[in-house]
């Protein structure tokens, strides 16, 4: 299962492009000093590909049989990461993989990248993927400056506007398409293109849009053109903005002080996991740890009174 947007923190891997994440980061950061919009833009949209590119392992196999050189497992992982749905236009222009042009089985895989495109709306898979880029982008590049500059630097609020305008921008075409097409999904447009429909009503600041298009979307989900786990994450989303209990413990509220960081309420804490279980998703623990957290029931009885005074504060502040 891949999910887009746990794959937005960064891990260990080996930079293998002309830019890296950091790099990216930067020239983002100069921008936003310079207030060149047009420069952050197109920059942080490149973040989100950069990052696959240095955590991704098939990506990474990829490169290092090339320099080996091992060529027949350098196609064996590109043959993976494209199964995968990345970088299906990408990787015809990647430099890193220039060496393998010649190549007769370069003829071969490009063609497999045909066979696999064929079918889709290709017009529309490239358009939702360039809001898939902006999105994880804009995120990552609020989550690199939170990391390095702390949740009070000046630059994060000019990044959260970025990012509320590029959320309320791309909300737009997205519901024309849905209103349009219908919830589209792998078998017409990709896999990270379909995401692209659901990460885009997700993070849109609107409570009407989002309440709007859940039963799309879980009229989807029974038809095969999207995933429970997006399921349940719009819906404890659509909760938490309510000021509601969640269902699936999948939003949580964090702060600079690790100890001021608390999971929204949920309405089912012994059954959570079952729940998480039946959408596909990973333990709570699991899913907490990648926040710096944990899930342990008994500590979250004996904080609940403090967690529900915080989020009630939390909600008043909203409305």
């Amino acid at each position: 299962m891949k999910h887009v947007l746990f794959f937005m923190l960064l891990c260990a891997g080996i930079p293998v492009h002309s830019q890296t994440v950091n790099e990216i980061v930067n020239n983002c950061m100069n921008a936003l000093e310079d207030n060149d919009l047009e420069t952050l833009r197109k920059e942080y949209s490149t973040l989100y590909l950069q990052l696959v590119r240095e955590v991704e392992p098939n990506y990474i196999n990829a490169v290092r049989s090339v320099r080996d050189p091992n060529y027949k497992q350098a196609f064996i992982s590109l043959h993976n990461l494209i199964s995968e749905g990345y970088m299906l236009d990408e990787i015809r222009e990647d430099n890193n993989f220039a060496g393998l042009h010649v190549l007769d089985e370069w003829g071969d895989f490009t063609g497999y990248i045909d066979s696999i495109t064929a079918e889709y709306n290709n017009e529309l898979r490239r358009e939702l993927n360039r809001m898939q880029y902006e999105d994880q982008g804009v995120r990552l590049l609020l989550l690199n400056v939170q990391k390095s500059k702390g949740r009070d630097d000046p630059a994060i609020l000019s990044i959260r506007r970025e990012m509320k305008e590029t959320d309320a921008a791309n909300a737009v075409r997205v519901q024309q398409i849905i209103d349009r097409f219908g919830w589209l999904g792998e078998r017409e447009i990709g896999s990270e293109a379909s995401q692209t429909l659901f990460l885009t009503i997700q993070h849109v600041d609107d409570l009407i849009v989002q309440q709007k298009y859940m039963p799309v979307l879980e009229q989807a989900v029974k038809a095969g053109n999207a995933e429970a786990w997006e399921f349940a994450f719009l819906t404890d989303r659509i909760l938490m903005n309510q000021g509601k209990f969640q269902v699936y413990g999948t939003q949580v509220i964090l702060s600079e002080n690790s100890e001021d960081s608390y999971i929204v309420p949920l309405q089912n804490p012994e059954e959570v996991d079952e729940l998480r279980r039946q959408v596909g998703l990973e333990p709570l623990n699991d899913y907490l740890q990648e926040e710096g957290l944990e899930w342990n029931i008994e500590k979250y009885r004996a904080d609940l009174p403090r967690i529900l005074e915080r989020y009630k504060n939390r909600n008043s502040k909203d409305n």
